[in-house]
């Protein structure tokens, strides 16, 4: 195993810490994403709603090769210790590595994993509210259906009143 202090290992471990600060930064601007989209899916119509949209696509991506940058670093820093790939995780980086160069890295990694959760949270209110979006359209939708296929009823599609069918007041003609 290679010495966890040599300047190799400490470029790859610092590497880590700098992708780990990223995707904390991108993980809290998901976050503020998630809040506007709530925003915009309590008002009328939802406006706005195509423009959050296209942020978070763009954020998603970013966070995707941020995160994958931070694979390959962890993955350096396992193989500076000496780990197999398949073992390599955070966790276990923090169980090799001395006390004192733990800190920051343990730092980092309750910071992304509570802002993780955060996003989590806000991405499960997201999505509730976007299904009572969808059912209030859906019903609505029914609605208009229904009301279009009564006054087809009520006008027998030609115009003319159909028997049997009343809605509503009936007025009386008085001489």
């Amino acid at each position: 195993m290679n010495d966890p202090l040599a300047p190799e290992a400490l470029d790859s471990i610092n590497a880590l810490l700098r992708n780990m600060e990223r995707e904390s930064d991108l993980f809290q601007r998901l976050a503020a994403l998630l809040d506007r989209q709530q925003e915009v899916l309590k008002r009328v119509g939802a406006p706005g709603l195509g423009e959050v949209r296209t942020e978070t696509d763009r954020l998603l991506e970013r966070m995707g090769v941020v995160g994958a940058a931070r694979s390959a670093s962890l993955s350096e820093v396992g193989r500076h210790l000496g780990m197999e790939a398949d073992t390599v995780s955070v966790g276990a980086v923090l169980e090799r590595l001395p006390p004192a160069d733990r800190r920051e890295l343990e730092s980092l990694r309750r910071q992304l994993t509570r802002v993780a959760a955060e996003v989590r949270r806000r991405g499960e209110v997201a999505h509730h509210l976007l299904g009572v979006s969808v059912d209030t359209i859906h019903g609505i939708v029914q609605m208009v259906r229904r009301e279009a296929e009564e006054a087809v009823g009520l006008y027998g599609g030609e115009g003319v009143v159909a028997e049997g069918k009343s809605r509503g007041a009936v007025l009386q003609e008085t001489a």
